[in-house]
């Protein structure tokens, strides 16, 4: 609100700019990386009349690149928010928003080799019992729930539904994340779309692409000879090997 006579600008200071009021020994850290786009500000400037008051909406965004920094155990994302008014005071705003496990930003081998849903996954479930576990299983649970409940869905309505063509439904995405990561049960309300749309998410989300991108390029630089391909295919990691077969064999 301005209670003044005057107007006033606000504006936040963008992370450049506050990486450099950092720099003058203010006190802020900024976030560094990725993570230091996970909350956005509207409006993030503007001007207030004398008398005006103006709403402020704070929201989280845990995108790909964000949910990469929280799979080792982080569930917690901090920042500190600076708020300038022009011929007034520097205003400093903390925000934290505490994230529920997911297994979007994990890499597959972690999801291959954890027998839980990534929600229900015991806080001491360390990568060191991950690589004592041996199961024989190398395919993501996750994966193979997403592609059965669309493959039950493609028996039913026909191949011709091409659903990895039509657009998913956003809700839809979202209650099919949330089964993915809990263990619920996928409902049958779900189309086949928006089960698609959920899986080429999480396939995008990964912190290691299935294909890495030092074996993608020799993929590259072979494509003329299939041997030269399945030489370089032979150095992908077991799970990754696995998640290729199975989506190729699917598709």
């Amino acid at each position: 609100a301005n209670p003044g006579k005057v107007f006033v600008h606000f504006r936040f200071m963008a992370e450049e700019h506050l990486r450099r009021f950092s720099e003058a020994s203010h006190g802020i850290t900024p976030v560094a990386g990725a993570s230091s786009d996970w909350v956005a500000i509207e409006p993030a400037f503007g001007l207030l009349m004398p008398g005006e008051s103006r709403t402020l909406v704070f929201s989280v965004h845990v995108r790909d690149a964000v949910a990469r920094t929280l799979r080792h155990g982080m569930t917690a994302l901090d920042r500190t928010l600076v708020l300038q008014v022009e011929g007034g005071n520097t205003i400093f705003i903390s925000v934290t928003a505490n994230c529920h496990p997911t297994a979007h930003g994990r890499t597959l081998a972690a999801l291959a080799t954890c027998p839980f849903p990534v929600r229900s996954a015991p806080i001491t479930w360390t990568s060191a019992h991950e690589r004592r576990l041996r199961t024989g299983i190398l395919l993501p649970k996750e994966i193979w729930r997403l592609t059965g409940a669309l493959y039950e869905r493609l028996a039913l309505g026909g191949r011709d539904q091409r659903p990895f063509v039509a657009s998913g439904d956003d809700v839809q995405v979202l209650e099919i994340r949330e089964c993915i990561d809990t263990g619920e049960a996928l409902g049958e309300h779900l189309l086949a779309p928006s089960i698609a749309e959920a899986l080429m998410q999480l396939l995008r989300s990964l912190a290691v692409p299935v294909i890495p991108p030092r074996i993608h390029q020799a993929c590259v630089a072979g494509c003329e000879s299939a041997e030269n391909v399945w030489a370089a295919l032979e150095d992908l990691p077991p799970a990754h090997l696995a998640v290729l077969v199975y989506l190729m064999a699917f598709l």
